[in-house]
This record gives C-alpha cells, sequence and structure tokens, in this order.
C-alpha cells in the first residue's frame, strides 16, 4: 500500500495519506469566519452588522469584540472534540473580506490568513481534513445575505471586475497551501445563484472549444495555471446523483457541465486541489451545495 503526502483518487473511491480508502465524515463550522445571522443570532449581513456594532461603541471596540469573536469561536479544543466524534473533515465558509478590501482590491492583507491558518493547523493535529469555501465573493455570487450581500443583487456575474478578483483570490489560496496536506479540497463558490437568469446562461450555456462555461473556466486555469478539462463527471467515471460516489476526477477542477439536470445552485460544488504541483482531488457533493454537513 502506497502512501501519499496529499489524499487523491483511485477509480470511485477517496485515498487518504497511508494510502487506504477513506470516507470523508464532517461538519461546516458555518457562522465564523463568514458571519451568518441565523447561526450568530443578528438581524442583518456581517458588513451591516459590523457597521452598526462600529456606530454603537466606536470602531476601536468593535473591532476588539469581532476580533476576539474570531478568535474564540473555534480553537484546538473544538478540533479533538470533533475528533472525538469520529468525525474527519471540516467545511470553512470564509469570506472574501477577510483576504481584500473592496478600497485595496487585488491586495492581499498582512493577516489574511491567520485565523484560516488556525483552523487549519487544529484540525490537521487531530487528523481532520479541511475544505476551504469561499462563502461570500466580491461582487456577491448570489443575492442574499448569506454571500454578505447588502444589495439583494448578484453582481459578481455581471462586472469582469469581481470575476477577476476572485479568479485572482484563489491564486493566492492556492499558493497559500499548496504544501499543507490536510488541506482536503476547495468550494470556489458556494451557492451561485442570480434570479434575473444572467448567472445560469453564464455557467450554463454550451461550453466553448476547450471546455467548460467561460467565467469559472477563468477561474479554474488561472487557479490551477494548468487546462481544465471538458466534459461531465459521468464522463470521468462519476456520477452527481449518487450519494457515496458525489466526487470526480478531472484534474483538479470541474470546468465542464454537469452531468445533472440540477440548477446550478443544486451541482456538485466541492472542488479539491491541484496548484502548483499539489495533488488532484475533486470532492463533489451531490444535493444541494449548501450550509451545514458535507
Amino acid at each position: 500500500m502506497t502512501s501519499s503526502k496529499f489524499p487523491s483518487l483511485k477509480g470511485d473511491k477517496i485515498i487518504g495519506r497511508d494510502g487506504a480508502p477513506i470516507a470523508l465524515r464532517g461538519v461546516g463550522v458555518g457562522g465564523w469566519l463568514n458571519m451568518e445571522n441565523f447561526i450568530t443570532g443578528y438581524p442583518a449581513n456581517e458588513e451591516a452588522m459590523r457597521e452598526a456594532v462600529a456606530r454603537a461603541i466606536g470602531a476601536d471596540k468593535a473591532e476588539f469584540m469581532f476580533e476576539k469573536f474570531l478568535e474564540h469561536f473555534f480553537d484546538e479544543e473544538d478540533a479533538a472534540y470533533l475528533a472525538s466524534l469520529g468525525l474527519n473533515c471540516v467545511r470553512i465558509p470564509v469570506n472574501y473580506r477577510h483576504f481584500e478590501d473592496d478600497m485595496a482590491p487585488f491586495t492581499l492583507k498582512e493577516d489574511a490568513f491567520r485565523h484560516l491558518d488556525r483552523a487549519i493547523a487544529a484540525c490537521a493535529k487531530y487528523g481532520i481534513y479541511t475544505i476551504i469555501d469561499l462563502h461570500a465573493l466580491p461582487g456577491f455570487q448570489n443575492q442574499h445575505w448569506h454571500s454578505d450581500n447588502p444589495t439583494h443583487k448578484a453582481l459578481f456575474w455581471v462586472h469582469r471586475h469581481f470575476q477577476d478578483r476572485a479568479v485572482w483570490l484563489w491564486e493566492r489560496i492556492a499558493e497559500h497551501y499548496k504544501d499543507e496536506p490536510f488541506v482536503a479540497g476547495y468550494n470556489p463558490i458556494n451557492e451561485p445563484a442570480d434570479p434575473s437568469a444572467r448567472a445560469t446562461r453564464t455557467a450554463v450555456a454550451p461550453a466553448p472549444a476547450r471546455g467548460g462555461p467561460p467565467t469559472l473556466r477563468r477561474r479554474a486555469e488561472r487557479a490551477r495555471g494548468v487546462d481544465a478539462p471538458s466534459g461531465s463527471p459521468g464522463r470521468h467515471g462519476w456520477t452527481s446523483d449518487d450519494e457515496t460516489r458525489g466526487a470526480w476526477l478531472a484534474s483538479g477542477c470541474w470546468a465542464g457541465r454537469s452531468a445533472s439536470s440540477r440548477p446550478l445552485g443544486q451541482r456538485p460544488s466541492m472542488v479539491a486541489r491541484e496548484a502548483h504541483g499539489a495533488r488532484s482531488v475533486v470532492h463533489a457533493r451531490p444535493g444541494r451545495a449548501s450550509r451545514g454537513a458535507l
């Protein structure tokens, strides 16, 4: 049995670092690095909540309060507890605002990874894989509050600037974690949606000659630095409707159209990594790509 630094796929099985097949069982740490009101109990999106608190108690105290919130929400004791339950995977939703500022696009914050690094290290200590989920994108990939959207318009799909920022951000994330064996996957766009159907037209239109929807394809190719494959998960031996085999291998990225006829927001969205030489795993969860357990 051959061991590997990174998890990989062999046929229809996910292979762990020890060379043995594994089943990823876990939960999502929601409400933390992307605050959601139904989890953390406030009547707004995260940006509006932060602004309201700053007005009420002052900017310095608000910054201190939210930093302590981030510091204590998830720590090593939580990772130990999850491991004690027999779980081996944690999905971590994150907000793009932790990495860059709207007034300084394409500039990585100095402390961008401090909390994410800490959580990934704590989980790794107890043998828990992590999946990084970009839950709120620049310009907002859906019209709802859980993408930290105060406008109810999914502007990500109609402004190239926002799309380029998302590509740039995934390049930074992929580079930062390229050598981290316990980062098992990436969820590049959580719950993409737009009631005007612009997002649907962008993402499910017939694939161009080289394969893949233009917006998602640009993100895939630039983040990985290689050509993304064309075709459906089924073409690669996977079905998006099989609960036990909801993953597929395609050189590290979903760039083709789904084998399923579900709307985009209900398609597999857990895309794992092959960035800058990292081994490739694609873990696509069947059903609605949403908050909560994997």
